[in-house]
This record gives structure tokens, sequence and C-alpha cells, in this order.
């Protein structure tokens, strides 16, 4: 349906009054953003499988089906799923003009579904800045198979030869007599391709049909409106953070005073006649209040009495001592130096040596909005809606965590707030997956924007130095590079698996990685 964005009158005139030239209304109608087609503002998007909210088991889709990939519906129109999430960068608006090149199909007519495990294939999520230099060939791919089945199907619709066929806007019509023609929908509208891919694995996935040479695309390489924009401007966009169940109830972590502090007791009277009280839930060193509603459990919070001991040593060295430390800190034992020939040598011959050294701290990812996730147990299942950028990883940690078969477990990818590294909606994610299992209703946990600030992830320390030798030409004859780097293969599916909830717990201590510094990264 179409909708006239109107801002509150109160809004408007306040705009108007810091910036007339800047202000909102202004900026929407400068960039054709005022009027606004906003479709049905459903978790999945408009379109999506009937089998998507079912009660499971949620099976892996599997990535050699091209009906994992395209659906075409009977009103002339397509969705795609991939399995990929948008971190606010628009790769989704990308992914979808990539596919509707392949398909021959006007982008207004697709929507897109991504990263939600039981409906989309198992992409890895999303991470490395690479979605679209990478992720994008196997969806052009198979978008480009689709096509071919289309056309074989309408060369036996309409007894034509394939090569006097042409497909244009979900329509193949004849090259030689327009009015010859078939829509997509009249020929698979509402049905299953029944086609199967090949590929070693699903970057590698394909069909028999190649990709259209640079010269042939046509919706690449346009600046078509971002189709998430509109409902994040006019508020209608539900988000991760927004999701509402009946039953739902609110939870609130309580975090140890310091990294490495221990549990020494808990006072449950202190938050017993708290208003909405449910449950105390503790384990190991994890710590979380249940309410009814969120309020009470941020009030709960706060009031709940709770000992910790201070462990007899640090678990981290003082800021100002950081780098001395990482310097001295023991190596992994299957760390092995690359040298080649003799720097030492070579540096005490050369006629200049130049050196540096940089140190760089620990950088906070910090979200805009704090980590928060929904876990639902019903029906023997759990389901998670959460805006983490690895799904699928999301998906087997929990699994695994719970210890439970992954068909049980399903992620429902939602937008919400993304940095650049790991946000901690995977940590979240988890808190809620252990919250659900144990009271046996759904559980929304938001954490706090201290509690953000202090345990989420960061981007790892590191400290490296370089010296370089000089002949008198100024030639390099010899080069030394040091560094050392706090661990960051800290995500809960992982092999070092020290997702935050475990390390408390102490399921899953923190540990190296295999082949880096002993510093414990959290």
């Amino acid at each position: 349906m179409s909708s006239s964005l109107q801002l509150p009158k109160n809004v408007e005139d306040a705009l108007l009054q810091s910036d007339p030239s800047t202000s909102r209304r202004n900026f929407l109608k400068s960039s054709g953003a005022l009027i606004l087609t906003v479709g049905a503002n459903t978790i999945f998007g408009s379109k999506v499988r009937a089998q998507s909210m079912d009660s499971g088991p949620f099976t892996d889709p599997d990535f050699l089906e091209l009906d994992t990939w395209i659906v075409i519906h009977p009103d002339n129109t397509a969705s795609f799923f991939v399995g990929k999430t948008d971190g606010g960068q628009g790769t989704g608006t990308a992914f979808r003009q990539m596919m509707c090149d392949e398909l021959d199909i006007a982008y207004d007519k697709t929507d897109l579904v991504m990263g939600s495990t039981d409906t989309t294939p198992d992409q890895g999520g999303s991470g490395g800045s690479d979605g679209v230099e990478r992720d994008g060939w196997p969806m052009r791919r198979v978008a480009a198979e689709a096509r071919r089945v289309l056309l074989r199907l309408a060369s036996e619709h309409l007894s034509i030869p394939v090569t006097d066929l042409t497909a244009n806007n979900a329509v193949i019509s004849s090259k030689s007599d327009a009015s010859k023609s078939v829509t997509y929908a009249e020929l698979i509208g509402g049905r299953t391709f029944d086609v199967s891919l090949k590929g070693e694995n699903v970057n590698a996935t394909t069909g028999e049909a190649n990709v259209k040479s640079v010269s042939e695309l046509n919706v690449i390489g346009q600046s078509i409106q971002r189709y998430d924009i509109p409902a994040k401007v006019d508020g209608s966009l539900t988000w991760a953070v927004d999701v509402k169940l009946p039953g739902m109830v609110h939870a609130r972590n309580i975090r140890p005073t310091l990294a490495g502090a221990t549990l020494g007791s808990i006072d449950e009277s202190s938050v017993s006649d708290t208003p909405g009280f449910i449950r105390i839930v503790s384990r190991g060193n994890y710590v979380a209040v249940v309410c009814e509603r969120e309020e009470q459990a941020i009030i709960a919070a706060r009031l709940l009495k709770v000992d910790w001991q201070a462990p007899s040593e640090s678990a981290f060295p003082a800021s100002e001592n950081l780098f001395d430390y990482m310097r001295n800190a023991a190596i992994a034992a299957n760390s092995v130096s690359d040298v080649t020939g003799e720097p030492d040598s070579a540096l005490g011959a050369a006629e200049q040596v130049i050196e540096a050294e940089y140190q760089v701290p620990f950088q906070g990812h910090t979200a805009i909005g704090p980590a928060h996730a929904l876990a639902d147990p019903s029906d023997g299942q759990m389901t998670i809606y959460s805006n983490d950028m690895k799904s699928y990883g999301l998906r087997r940690g929990v699994a695994k965590f719970l210890s439970i078969p992954e068909e049980q477990v399903r992620v429902v990818y939602m937008d919400g707030p993304q940095v650049y590294g790991r946000t901690a909606a995977d940590d979240a994610g988890f808190e809620a997956a252990f919250l659900a299992n144990e009271l046996g209703r759904p559980v929304r946990i938001q954490w706090m924007r201290d509690e953000e600030t202090a345990w989420d992830t960061k981007g790892p320390a590191y400290t490296f130095k370089l010296r370089g030798g000089l002949d008198a030409q100024g030639k390099v004859v010899a080069l030394d590079y040091a560094a050392r780097s706090a661990d960051f293969n800290h995500l809960g599916y992982n092999q070092a698996d020290t997702v935050l909830i475990a390390q408390l717990m102490g399921i899953r201590p923190a540990k190296p990685a295999e082949g880096r510094a002993v510093t414990p990264s959290i």
C-alpha cells in the first residue's frame, strides 16, 4: 500500500526553527523519499514460505536446491532468500539488484528474506565486509539458473525454441512475435522449480547457466532507493527489540563487579517483594533476574544484593601496564616466527636503522542500542529473535550450549543496531535461550548501557614494533616486525568458544585460540 510520510507538527516546527534548510522534511523532499511505498510490515517481509512459522523441527534449507533461493509468486513477483544479514550498509538492496538482473525481473517486483535459519541457506551470515564481493556470486548464479529454467518452461509452453525467446520484467516473449508471451507466474507461480544445483559448498553453488556479462546488466549500477530506509524513517519498521510474544517475561543481567570476580552469595529477599518479580536465575558466576515487565526487571536488577568476591590476582593488568604485559606474555606453543635470512646481522650492518613502536588499546564496538534478544521455547523448540550478524553460528552455538539438537533451534534475523566488528547480540541470544530453557516460557533480555560499554565485545588490543635497515643508497636491506595481539577468536561457536555466559558459568573458560598470545579478550 502507499502512504505519505507525515511528521508530527511539533517535530516539523522544531526542525524548521533549528535549521530550515536542512529540516527533515526538506531532506526527504530532496532525496525523493517523502512519498513512500510501504509494504506490510511483518517479521519476514511481504511473502515467505508457508513453513517459516512452523513449530519445527527446523531443518537446514538445502543450498543445492533452487527453491531454497527463489520463489515465484502467483502475482508475478519473486522473493529471494539469502543467508546474509545487513549491518546497515544496504547490502540487502545490492543483493536484490544482483538477483533481479540475472532473473530479468524489475526490482520493485521482488522482496528479500535474509539470515533466518529455517528459511534461508546458510551463507555464514555477515562479517569481513565481503558480502557483495564474495557472497553475491552464488546469488547471481542461482538467479541465472532460474532464468534458464523459466526460458525452458516457456519454450515448452509456447512451442518456440529457447533461442527465439527473450525475458524482460518477468515476462518471456518471442523475439519475432511479441504477442506470443507468458509470465513467470503463469509458468511456475506458487509452485516449485524442483531443480537441483551443484557445488562443493554454498559459495560454489551454481547451475548450468552462466551469469550475464557486465554490458548486459541493467539493474546493477542504478542508484536504487534502499528498501529498508522508508520504514526506518517513518518509524514503522519492526526491530528485533520490538518483538513481543504472549506470556513473554523480561530479564536483566547482574554482572560481576570486575572481570574474574566470583559469586559469593545472593540475597533474594532484597527483591522478593518487588512488583512482578518471578525468579533469580544463577549458575556459576552468571546471575539474572526475571520479572513480568521490563521496568520491573530493571528495578529488581538494581535492588538485588549480590556479594562478589574479588580474585586473588587480577585477571587483567592495569591499563597503563597492558602493553608491557602483552609484550612479556608467553606465546601459544604452535606460534612460529617467520624469519627469512639474518635480519639481526643485516640491521647491524645497515647504514641507517629506523624503528617505531605502535600501541592500539582495546576498542569498544558499542552499538548504538544495547544487546537484546527474545527466546521462545514453545512446542519443545527454541526460537531466538535476534539481530545477530551470524544467525547460523548462533543457532549452532545455542544448540551446543543447551545440549539440544540443532533441528530444535531456529534463529529469526531481524534488524537491529550493528557495528563494525562483532556486537554482543549473540551473547544476548545465548542468555535469552538459557533463561527461556530454564523458565519454560518466552524470555526477552536486554543489556543496560553501562553493561554494554563494559562487557560488550572489544576490538583486540595490539602492539607492534618495526625496525628497518637502509643501505647508503636508501635501499631497504632488513625488516624486523614483532606483533602481539589479544585473542579475538571469541565467538560462541568457534573453537575457543568463549561466549560470555559460558565463561561466567565456567562451562567454557576464556582461553586463547590456537596460534595466538595467551592474553584473553572478553
